[in-house]
């Protein structure tokens, strides 16, 4: 159902967290409406996992990650790879307690008006536990036989001009150049807009957005399967990426850099991937904030540790009380 009433929509999420019953409650991007499901696993609002080979569910996450430890993977991604051979995504968890006074529906309703842009969402059910978050990047979209997605990667903070450097450029064009090839695979035409930039709170990203007409013979879900994970989430080659990822992070990803699918009843679809988000446990009031970036022979440790810090900062300043590394 629809709702308009903030304080009702809050209300209702700490209600359903407090009894345990599975829900959605989200915000399509530009939209000032909040719809609000009482979900299922295989409801209209789906969540599906970083990896089908990893586990999705389990208590919250509640380590930080140690800054020796994300130097030394960032070291080890470097020395794997040459300026042209591609790139590894790492993430890093950012974990601690919901601070006294506030709740996870009130922190969704500050979430909503901060980011109008992405998609904002909320959910709960035993499977996945409770995820929350403002994504900006969809992973794709169908409208009648239309298909749309964006290449989103490379990250600079916002107060930065000028020419953007040689490494988020590259890192960019890994990710466009696999979309286009994945949608040209299936026999579509990809139709490529001129890069621009992407704000985001305190940073800007680079993003090119990205449509093809889909053929007769190919599905919405056939496309999303061959897409996820894109470069964006995982890196490039993708095998090799994912062997980095999961040799090198300690934490689970669970549904951190998976998707959100969501269907409505005219038909249409839409799946965003799972960024810039946290898992929390309404009972414990346990908060893992997710964050990472694209690792490459040029990154710098400092800088990338410093790029997760601005990605996951408007989720720490909502749940956390002066939360220091």
């Amino acid at each position: 159902r629809i709702m308009r009433d903030l304080s009702g929509l809050m209300t209702t999420i700490d209600s359903m967290l407090a009894v345990g019953v599975p829900f959605a409650a989200y915000a399509l991007p530009g939209e000032e409406k909040y719809v609000f499901v009482r979900n299922r696993e295989d409801g209209p609002f789906r969540m599906v996992p970083w990896s089908s080979d990893a586990p999705a569910g389990g208590a919250v996450w509640n380590r930080s990650t140690p800054r020796g430890e994300y130097d030394r993977a960032v070291e080890a991604i470097k020395n794997s790879h040459t300026p042209e051979s591609g790139k590894t995504v790492l993430s890093r968890a950012i974990c601690g307690r919901l601070a006294d006074g506030r709740s996870f529906g009130g922190v969704f309703a500050d979430l909503l008006g901060r980011f109008p842009d992405t998609l904002r969402y909320i959910a709960w059910s035993p499977g996945t536990g409770g995820w929350l978050g403002a994504t900006p990047e969809v992973l794709g979209s169908l409208n009648g036989d239309v298909f749309r997605t964006m290449a989103l990667a490379g990250t600079r903070p916002a107060a930065e001009c000028g020419p953007w450097d040689e490494k988020n450029l590259r890192e960019h064009r890994m990710v466009a150049d696999f979309i286009i090839e994945c949608i040209q695979a299936h026999g579509a035409q990809a139709m490529v807009d001129e890069t621009a930039e992407m704000p985001y709170g305190e940073i800007t990203h680079l993003c090119t957005l990205i449509g093809a007409v889909m053929p007769p013979d190919l599905t919405f879900d056939v496309l999303l399967r061959d897409l996820h994970p894109t470069p964006a989430v995982a890196g490039t080659p993708r095998d090799r990426a994912i062997r980095d990822i999961a040799a090198l992070e300690a934490h689970p990803r669970r549904y951190y850099a998976g998707y959100i699918d969501i269907s409505d009843t005219d038909g249409l679809r839409d799946a965003f991937v799972n960024l810039r988000c946290l898992n929390f446990d309404p009972v414990t009031r346990e908060v893992c904030i997710y964050a990472g970036g694209g690792i490459t022979a040029l990154s710098d440790p400092q800088r990338e540790w410093d790029e997760a810090r601005r990605k996951a900062q408007p989720l720490i300043d909502l749940v956390f009380d002066n939360y220091t590394e």
